[in-house]
């Protein structure tokens, strides 16, 4: 995503909460179903399994929001797991030992094998 998507979609949640007087999570979840309205406005907007032809207008709509959040939610983990990896992957070699810390704060059970492998000179 670039830097101006993201400045926009930071901006877009402060107002919410700043601005309609949400609750800090309440904001997220108003952008969120925003993007929903939006992506749902968006005629030839359809979930990777094609177009929809049975099924209500209300069955639709739901397996739209389900597909984009889903995607979304996969993607945001990607990147998270990600980060934990260039986090641990900076890290000099001889320099693991003063970083034993870290383990206890990596989310990811690979990303937590990965840290054990460096440290073990499996992967220097």
């Amino acid at each position: 995503m670039s830097r101006k998507a993201k400045a926009l979609l930071k901006q877009a949640v402060t107002l919410y909460y700043t601005k309609d007087g949400a609750t800090p999570i309440g904001a997220y979840r108003d952008a969120v179903t925003d993007l929903l309205h939006l992506a749902y406005a968006q005629k030839r907007l359809r979930p990777v399994s094609g177009r929809l032809t049975k099924g209500s207008k209300a069955d639709r709509l739901r397996e739209l929001g389900v597909w984009i959040l889903q995607a979304a939610h996969s993607g945001f983990l990607e990147e998270v797991e990600q980060a934990e990896y260039d986090t641990i992957a900076k890290i000099p070699y001889k320099e693991l030992p003063l970083h034993m810390d870290l383990l206890d704060t990596l989310e990811f059970d690979s990303a937590k094998e990965y840290f054990k492998k460096r440290l073990s000179g499996e992967e220097a």
